[in-house]
Order: C-alpha cells, then structure tokens, then sequence
C-alpha cells in the first residue's frame, strides 16, 4: 500500500470513530492504547526497521544458501519453519487501527482485519521464502492464527507472493494453548529443520515457554550462537510474550494494574 493510502485510511478511520483531526494535530484524550503509539509508529515510519528486516532476511538468505542440498545422516529432507505475524505479514495497520479507535486486542476485531487478506510483507521475506523454495526446501508456516482463519491468510499470502502449500500450513486448533511445540515435532519427525524465523522466541524453542524475564534474557545467552544460523529474529516491538512476562503472565488485570507493571519494569539511571 502506498504511503498517501495508508493516510487516507488512517484519516478515515479518524473521522468514524468522531476524532478531532486538524491540520498540524490530532487531540487524543484517555487512550488506552496510548502505550502502543512509539512502537507503532517505529514499525510504520522507521527507515531502520525496514532496514533490520532486510538484514535478518539477507543473512538468512546467505545462510540458506551456504547448506542448500547438504545431506544429512537420516537422509531426510530439508526445511524451514516461519511463523506469520510480524515475521512476514505486517499487522501494523490493525495495531494503529485499535490505537485511533481505543480498542484493546480481541477476536473480533482481530477477524476483521484477517478476512481483509489485506496485509503487507516483512521487508524482505518474500524473496527469501522464494530462494527457499527455489533451493528445493519445504517451508512450513507455523502460526497461531487460529484454523478458521487458515482460508484469508492462505489467500493473502499467495497474493503478495510467498510460495505456500496449503498443507504445509500449521495453525493453531481451537481449544489448544499457544504453543507450537508439537506442531514443530511433527515437522521434525520427518525433516531436516535448518532454520527457523520468528518474532518471538516460543517461534524457536519451547524452552522459552512461561519463562520470566531474567530466565528468558539467561536463556538467550545461553544459545547466543544459535541466531544468525538456525534462529533468525525479525523485530517486533508491539506484541508478544516479552509483554506477557511484565503482567506476569496475568492477562486478565485491569488496565490499570497493566499500566503500574510497566512502570515497575523500567530501570532509570541513579542520580
């Protein structure tokens, strides 16, 4: 979508949800979502967000390259497995949406925007998917957009370009948890998986899984070798279990008990 459609849209949406829009401000009082205003705006204007998805996606692609068509021991063939949101569709417009409108997360507003097959690529994920296909790997999209939502996302991604096999599609079954452990194991019974790429590290490995933030940053370390090769991390800086961890792993609070855990969880300078 070219920048000036992105303005339209956002100034409609402005205009219905009765925002007083003038020429050099927008006036926004009692926002909710107010929190999500920098880390949106970064994702939709920053040159150097773009700019961290085509570096993640090139040595991805250079790594992709130097292991194409190696044999392995078993003889199995060879994968990669990527998540979807934010790894290589860009959910920017529906974050922005429940910022102008005040609207917290929620299925059906979540729905909405997927049934509009609408989004955008990552920056550089569709020519890195492509040369994984060209190198005669299978790619498998692991993603916890629900199952009913697997029709829309299947049309979106064809429609911008990624190669995708509707069976190689793994999204999550209603009444099931988050986690894509057991879908991984599946593909791994059977494949070779020389790289993962995701936004979240629970794209990686469930050893992530309800960790806090001290056990998740000594986790990271731990396997520091491993990004860059078999891990590659595009930037998300809207959503994901990071959040989580600061609530405590406690998503039902109430906004303002959100709002105190976020202030608790920033370490300023001494004086």
């Amino acid at each position: 979508m070219k920048r000036a459609a992105k303005l339209f849209a956002s100034l409609a949406i402005l205009l219905s949800v009765g925002l007083f829009v003038s020429c050099s401000s927008t006036k926004v009082e009692g926002n909710n979502q107010e929190h999500l205003v920098m880390a949106t705006l970064w994702l939709q204007n920053a040159a150097e967000y773009r700019a961290l998805c085509y570096q993640a996606f090139n040595l991805a692609s250079e790594k992709i390259e130097s292991i194409a068509g190696k044999k392995n021991k078993e003889g199995r063939p060879q994968a990669v497995i990527v998540d979807v949101d934010e790894t290589i569709l860009n959910n920017g417009p529906f974050s922005a949406a429940m910022i102008l409108k005040n609207k917290s997360y929620g299925p059906e507003e979540w729905n909405k925007w997927v049934e509009q097959s609408s989004a955008e690529p990552i920056p550089g994920s569709v020519e890195f998917l492509q040369l994984v296909d060209k190198n005669k790997m299978e790619i498998f999209y692991v993603s916890n957009r629900m199952e009913n939502s697997l029709g829309p996302t299947y049309k979106n991604l064809v429609a911008v370009g990624f190669p995708v096999k509707k069976e190689n599609m793994m999204f999550r079954a209603a009444g099931t948890s988050d986690s894509k452990m057991e879908r991984r194991k599946l593909i791994l019974d059977k494949y070779e998986v020389v790289m993962l790429v995701g936004d979240s590290m629970m794209d990686f490995t469930e050893a992530f899984e309800m960790k806090g933030v001290d056990a998740s940053w000594e986790l990271a370390d731990k396997i520091r070798s491993d990004f860059g090769n078999k891990y590659v991390v595009i930037p998300n800086p809207i959503y994901g279990p990071w959040e989580s961890m600061i609530y405590n792993f406690e998503h039902g609070k109430k906004t303002e008990d959100k709002i105190e855990d976020r202030y608790n969880h920033l370490y300023p300078m001494t004086e």
